[in-house]
């Protein structure tokens, strides 16, 4: 499941906006070959996303985005997002052929981007405070993450900016990190209505415990906000790819 959070950041001068946050839902449902195996599979893969546009005059004041999240970028512009990944088991594409989309490997993953203009420091800053906020809001081990670590190759954003001349990334794993139901509360809690309304109220916890994949993604990126630009947005994406068998 992913769940990706926008905010826009108004530029100097910027009149106030006066623009609601957006929320959208998607349910992708896919079957899975059963070339080696007698299981009779699925994967379901749900998305939800919200955009908020910041007014100059709402501080950290949000509607439908995450306040954690929204009152975190706020609080770092050096941070232009970031991506955290928690998954348990591999797609195995010699049974169930080619992922729909580009997978993480299991334990925690996390992407971050900050601008290229941003001090040291403040770069430093932002990344020691989202593996403390993805901690917390995600319950999980982000704050173990060897901060020494920095970009790959290797390592593509699935949903932020990628590094470039104006970004630069940095990224740090934790191949063990389990990954349960408790991961799937909090991260549920991160919805408009949690889990109690819309497409969430289908991922039921004890289908999720026995899918033999899981992956729960928590996106954010800001967009705008420079020079006569529109107010920037702040984008938030959860998703859950996860490999079911039917009840």
């Amino acid at each position: 499941a992913v769940a990706v959070a926008a905010l826009l950041r108004p530029a100097a001068g910027t009149a106030a906006c006066s623009r609601i946050d957006t929320f959208s839902e998607r349910l992708e449902l896919r079957p899975l070959p059963r070339w080696h195996s007698s299981d009779n599979l699925f994967l379901a893969q749900f998305t939800f996303d919200i955009e908020a546009q910041l007014p100059a005059d709402r501080g950290d004041e949000f509607d439908l985005l995450p306040k954690s999240v929204g009152k975190f970028l706020n609080a770092h512009p050096a941070l232009s997002g970031f991506e955290a990944t928690l998954t348990r088991g591999r797609w195995k594409d010699e049974e169930w052929g080619p992922a729909l989309r580009e997978t993480r490997p299991p334990g925690a993953v996390l992407v971050a981007s900050t601008l290229a203009t941003a001090e040291e420091r403040e770069a430093e800053e932002a990344w020691k405070f989202v593996t403390s906020m993805l901690s917390g809001a995600l319950c999980a081990s982000f704050e173990g993450m060897d901060p020494e670590s920095s970009t790959s190759a290797v390592t593509k954003p699935l949903a932020i900016t990628a590094a470039n001349s104006s970004h630069r990334m940095r990224f740090a794993t934790l191949p063990y990190e389990p990954v349960c139901t408790e991961n799937l509360t909090p991260w549920l809690k991160l919805l408009p209505c949690a889990g109690h309304r819309g497409l969430a109220t289908l991922l039921a916890p004890i289908a999720f415990a026995g899918a033999p994949l899981q992956s729960l993604a928590l996106t954010a990126s800001v967009r705008g906000g420079g020079g006569g630009a529109p107010p920037p947005t702040f984008r938030t994406r959860r998703r859950t790819g996860d490999v079911f068998a039917p009840s």
